[in-house]
């Protein structure tokens, strides 16, 4: 018994010095790790959104701003509550389960950090959990900025919109060494606020706080303030990019109205031609980026047939049409096939070289096979557009000096804007049999972009320099410094003969006075000189063709060089020429402050 005894004793002594010796170690040894561990188990660092930079316009009118909104996260959710909680939230935030599941798993290693579901929830939502709050521990409300665009619709495509970051984008911005998360809201899209992103983002802050059980904060123990983004602005004018949307559109739903299943669909670029500074960039039809990301919105653009989504100004390529005429009457001078005073004859109908008479496709025609011009030069070609004339020219200049022509003036390659991603690089036609070479003279079998388009009119005018075009003209930070200052960029320069420059000149003044395509211009209300070409682009059979004008103004000192298409509504005095009449009327009325009813539109005039 005293043997037993004695054993109990020592085992329980054992024992005892075992509990001391742990709770020795965990009291002295290992104190300053466990008051951290306690301390982690009751404080979060919440993140501190930092608010973007804003963008405006060149005269500091803000089309992308912030306002105050609630966003949901979530931290810590039980093991045990986890698919009761997701549950409800799917129900509540109209989210997939397995799209609130995927944000948590890719943020799994950051477990102390909210996991941002959703950003700017209606009030209802808000009302609900906060009702709810004791049933959703977790689940949490955070105050953030919120992207808004105060012009709603206004120059959509070149804005772009915000979101949750995506993938590749996760890579590509730490390639570049810049610190984002799954969880971070960026640019996206391609427009100003993706290319943009490094200067708008800004710099985000931290709070320390206290939570109870339910993760709700209880106490802020200490905080680093979030800094602004910088501050865009674009070479835009916001009141410009409103006229020349105001005018398509007023112009396309007069066109539809007799059949509103055909839409509104057409691109318009106006440059500087001074320096290549984009001052608007219309493509409809548009969408209102406040309401972009409502999912049935959004489901309804990408089933619009067409294509609201799609830049037309950079991503929609076409043929041309007459306008292109511009590209072979300057090839022709400078190759020396024609010269300012040379005369082609040129009647209504010409035969094909080396194509059977009779055979199918062994004539070319002007737009009225009826109509034939004489004997005439190249600036009476311009301003009555005689195909007849340029496809003489065409055909002598060839293919390949067809195609290196198109080139020099910056077709089938990107015009070199930056600002933006997803410009088409188009294409030149290649085909070397007459019937080809002779249609690509008249801007047939080409695909060609609205910007390429408005960078070849500015190039006229200009004397055939190409700027890169470019939409950003500075950035400046929340101190007011300039920290990005854009300068114009010449890519390129034909550097024509200037006696053939000037008949280039000519022509398209001619185009617009008296007898010419578009001569309406000639009761322009106000004094100024125009120049420009205008065109009609086949697209196939019993479809109507595309309508096309290219111009600048004033004609003497050019300040704007203006191309719009809209998309199979006919010849360019249905569509193209009324809609380029509206927008120089609106543009030149502000600089000579006239009051008053402003003058119609002259009588139209038919375009080969």
């Amino acid at each position: 018994m005293l043997r037993r005894f004695r054993i109990f004793l020592i085992l329980s002594l054992f024992v005892f010095v075992l509990l001391g010796a742990r709770l020795a170690q965990l009291q002295i040894v290992d104190h300053e790790h466990y008051l951290t561990r306690a301390e982690i188990n009751r404080t979060r660092i919440l993140t501190i959104v930092a608010p973007r930079g804003e963008i405006m316009d060149r005269e500091g009118r803000v089309l992308a701003a912030n306002k105050p909104g609630f966003t949901v996260s979530v931290l810590e959710l039980d093991r045990h509550e986890a698919g009761r909680i997701i549950g409800e939230l799917s129900r509540i935030l109209d989210m997939e389960e397995s799209e609130i599941r995927r944000l948590i798993w890719e943020q799994r290693f950051r477990r102390y950090i909210p996991v941002r579901l959703k950003t700017d929830v209606s009030q209802e939502v808000v009302a609900e959990l906060t009702e709810r709050r004791t049933e959703l521990p977790g689940v949490i409300l955070q105050v953030q900025p919120i992207r808004v665009y105060p012009e709603e619709n206004l120059a959509a495509h070149i804005l772009g919109r915000t979101g949750l970051i995506e993938g590749y984008q996760l890579s590509r911005w730490r390639e570049r060494g810049l610190d984002y998360s799954m969880n971070d809201i960026v640019g996206r899209h391609g427009g100003i606020e993706e290319v943009w992103e490094p200067y708008l983002r800004g710099q985000d802050g931290a709070e320390l706080v206290e939570v109870n059980n339910l993760s709700q904060t209880t106490r802020v123990e200490a905080r680093v303030d979030p800094i602004p983004g910088d501050n865009l602005y674009m070479t835009l004018d916001a009141v410009i990019q409103r006229d020349l949307e105001m005018a398509m559109r007023k112009t396309m739903e007069e066109l539809n109205a007799g059949d509103p299943t055909v839409g509104l669909r057409g691109a318009a670029v106006a440059l500087d031609p001074r320096s290549g500074a984009i001052l608007a960039m219309v493509s409809l039809p548009d969408y209102d980026l406040n309401t972009f990301n409502v999912k049935e919105i959004y489901n309804e653009l990408k089933a619009d047939p067409n294509n609201p989504l799609n830049n037309k100004a950079i991503q929609g390529a076409y043929p041309v049409g007459s306008t292109y005429k511009i590209v072979t009457a300057l090839a022709g001078m400078e190759e020396g096939i024609i010269s300012p005073t040379t005369r082609i004859h040129s009647p209504g109908v010409i035969p094909v070289p080396g194509v059977r008479p009779g055979a199918p496709f062994s004539t070319k025609r002007n737009y009225d096979a009826n109509v034939g011009h004489g004997s005439i030069n190249v600036m009476r070609a311009l301003q009555v557009s005689s195909n007849t004339f340029f496809y003489q020219v065409g055909y002598r200049l060839g293919s390949e000096r067809m195609r290196e022509w198109g080139m020099k003036f910056g077709m089938a390659s990107p015009t070199g804007l930056a600002d933006i991603r997803g410009e088409r690089s188009g294409t030149l036609n290649q085909d070397r049999d007459a019937n080809a070479v002779m249609d690509s003279a008249i801007g047939q079998r080409h695909e060609i972009t609205p910007l390429q388009l408005a960078n070849m009119i500015a190039m006229s005018a200009n004397g055939g320099i190409h700027y890169r075009p470019y939409l950003v003209d500075r950035v400046v930070d929340v101190e007011g410094n300039v920290v990005y200052q854009a300068e114009p960029e010449v890519l390129y320069d034909i550097d024509p003969a200037p006696a053939n420059s000037r008949a280039l000149q000519e022509g398209l003044e001619s185009v617009m006075a008296a007898g010419g395509t578009a001569g309406r211009f000639r009761n322009f209300p106000y004094p100024v000189k125009f120049a420009g070409k205008t065109g009609t682009a086949e697209v196939g059979r019993n479809i109507p063709p595309h309508s096309v004008s290219v111009t600048y103004a004033p004609a003497g000192d050019p300040e704007i060089a203006l191309a719009v298409l809209i998309e199979r509504t006919g010849i360019s005095s249905r569509a193209a020429v009324p809609i380029t009449w509206d927008f120089y009327v609106s543009y030149f009325a502000r600089q000579f402050e006239e009051e008053g009813e402003e003058d119609g539109p002259g009588e139209a005039d038919e375009e080969a």
